[in-house]
């Protein structure tokens, strides 16, 4: 399965990505998934179970960057953990 997200700011593409992309790579390997970047958005490519948990997360991630919080690699832990109960 193949799903595409576009953001509205790059901002926030930046802060879900995290340090040397750390917070994308945690869900690429966790859920053996493919992440790439297009202009404002991104390709995710994998099980159609696995993608759908990482656009869920992506989501949530997305309205705490809104709220002008930045992502830290144990907010996408927490809602990795949050994911699997």
């Amino acid at each position: 399965m193949e799903k595409t997200l576009e953001f509205e700011s790059m901002e926030d593409l930046i802060n879900i990505f995290g340090s040397c992309d750390q917070n994308i790579k945690i869900l690429e390997e966790k859920y053996d998934i493919s992440i790439v970047t297009r202009e404002k958005g991104l390709i995710i490519t994998g099980e159609d179970e696995n993608t759908q948990n990482v656009l869920n997360i992506i989501n949530k991630l997305i309205k705490k960057s809104k709220n002008g919080d930045t992502i830290t690699k144990s907010d996408v832990i927490y809602m990795v953990n949050a994911t699997e109960d």
